[in-house]
């Protein structure tokens, strides 16, 4: 049982994390943990480029004691048990699914998990400089700190109820959002739609199967829908419980937790953070996200780089991109700033462009790689070789009548989060050693899980608040000015 121990650090320091922001209610239950998860991850991040043992346990051990200060301080305020009750809550779940995973234990393994938890040996073992750098680009820093934490705790070597906390998060999180949005204008049917929504995501068969699956694709979706869910609240003005400086703050906290959970995670918040300087008015955000993905990009790239050089004297290629690419993420915000706000609002529409620009310029040079990626996806999602069964494509379908059907100015953010990931996820097929594979273990199959929750959530607001594209049109034809003159 010492397992629950660094669930529950978790719970509470993103509790007192959250708290402290301004978050209340049930998204401080729902939060805490994630928030505490990226807290734990973000901690190791700096203890890895630090002249320090590599031992999980120690970013545990000063997330546990900088929650334990909070505490105290709010305890010599007399403020020590306001929205204690959203604390319970979570720290009741995590110690159930706990309990419920030594009982029926239900987990999925792969050779990426291997890989992974190798790694996690390494980092217990104090012998970091050892790894396979080559595979430690490839599988990131976060999933193996987790799990490290357990096998350093003596309790096997994987933190078995981590992935089912993390669904049961994402659920909670789709209801909270969607139930956020629509309140105002549907009233208590809106928390109907969003346990809906959560059911949409629950029914998904791969969504099951990552519930109960080591590695980082469920850690991935459930941070990016903390993310781009809370900065979204914040562009479109809806009440989730949170203060404007939690709606900021976290997504920052989260976002380096991104960037060392998949290799793509610098690659689609730098979508986001171009979404974000086209949407929000205030440049103080975008600049925050923007600095703040650039910094953790560049730290840990340059300590792949130094760990290659020190054990085989050559970097790799990638490692130099992405490290030079969080540099070109330090300086957006001088270049953006000097931009006339007309370039920022078409800052989306150019990365879109650029990206399919990209891609066909890729496919002219080696179409074999497309051609191949395209039909094994095809199967994957139309055939059932993927092991989604027609739901994904039914959704993917859904969501593209709703698109063209419904117009919404205040989802761009979820919009160019969703869009942008296609012509990137076939692009990354060309940055790795081959086309996308046949079968539910391609690398493509997967990653669908990091934007599925979001996907739900886009689709349904975007049903509940857009307005009908015929009529938009019809009130173009007959003339706004016109209409405000009578």
């Amino acid at each position: 049982m010492l397992e629950l121990f660094p669930i529950l650090v978790w719970v509470l320091s993103g509790f007192v994390v959250a708290r402290s922001l301004g978050i209340t209610g049930p998204l401080l239950a729902l939060v805490s943990f994630p928030l505490g998860v990226a807290i734990g991850i973000l901690l190791f991040l700096v203890q890895v480029t630090l002249p320090v043992p590599s031992w999980p346990l120690i970013a545990l051990i000063a997330a546990a004691v900088a929650a334990a200060v909070v505490l105290v301080r709010d305890a010599s305020r007399g403020c020590l048990l306001a929205q204690w009750r959203w604390l319970v809550v979570p720290a009741i779940v995590s110690a159930a699914v706990t309990v419920l995973m030594q009982v029926l234990p239900a987990i999925h393994w792969s050779t990426d998990s291997l890989f992974n938890l190798e790694i996690s040996r390494l980092l217990v073992a104090d012998e970091f400089g050892q790894v396979d750098w080559g595979a430690a680009e490839r599988r990131q820093l976060a999933v193996p700190f987790v799990h490290g934490v357990s096998l350093q705790l003596g309790q096997g070597d994987y933190l078995a109820p981590l992935a089912p906390l993390l669904a049961l998060s994402v659920l909670g999180l789709v209801w909270w959002l969607l139930r956020s949005r629509l309140s105002a204008r549907h009233g208590y049917v809106a928390d109907l739609i969003g346990v809906l929504g959560a059911f949409v995501v629950m029914s998904m068969n791969r969504f099951v199967f990552h519930a109960f699956y080591l590695n980082g694709h469920l850690l991935f979706a459930t941070l990016l829908l903390v993310l781009v869910g809370l900065f979204w609240a914040r562009l479109a003005a809806f009440d989730v419980g949170a203060s404007p400086r939690a709606l900021v703050f976290v997504p920052l906290l989260v976002a380096p937790a991104i960037v060392v959970t998949r290799p793509e995670g610098t690659l689609l918040l730098i979508i986001v953070a171009v979404a974000l300087w086209a949407s929000d008015r205030e440049l103080g955000p975008p600049t925050w996200l923007s600095l703040v993905i650039g910094l953790a990009t560049a730290v840990w790239n340059a300590r792949l780089i130094v760990g290659e050089l020190q054990r085989s004297g050559g970097a790799a290629t990638s490692a130099m991109v992405m490290f030079a690419l969080g540099l070109v993420m330090l300086a957006l915000p001088i270049v953006a700033r000097r931009l006339p706000r007309s370039a920022l609002d078409r800052s989306t529409w150019l990365l879109e462009s650029a990206l399919w620009l990209a891609l066909v310029a890729f496919a002219f040079r080696d179409p074999s790689v497309l051609i191949n990626s395209a039909l094994a996806t095809g199967a994957n999602l139309l055939l059932g070789a993927g092991g989604w069964g027609a739901s994904f494509v039914v959704l993917a379908v859904v969501a593209l009548v709703v698109v063209v059907a419904f117009r919404n100015n205040d989802d761009l953010i979820l919009r160019v989060t969703l869009s942008a990931f296609i012509p990137l996820a076939m692009l990354l097929a060309y940055a790795r050693e081959g086309a996308y594979r046949y079968g539910d273990g391609d690398s493509l199959n997967r990653l669908w899980m990091h934007v599925l929750p979001l996907l739900v959530v886009a689709v349904v607001q975007r049903v509940m608040t857009g307005s009908p594209r015929s009529v938009a049109r019809s009130t173009e034809r007959a003339g706004a000015p016109g209409a405000l003159g009578n």
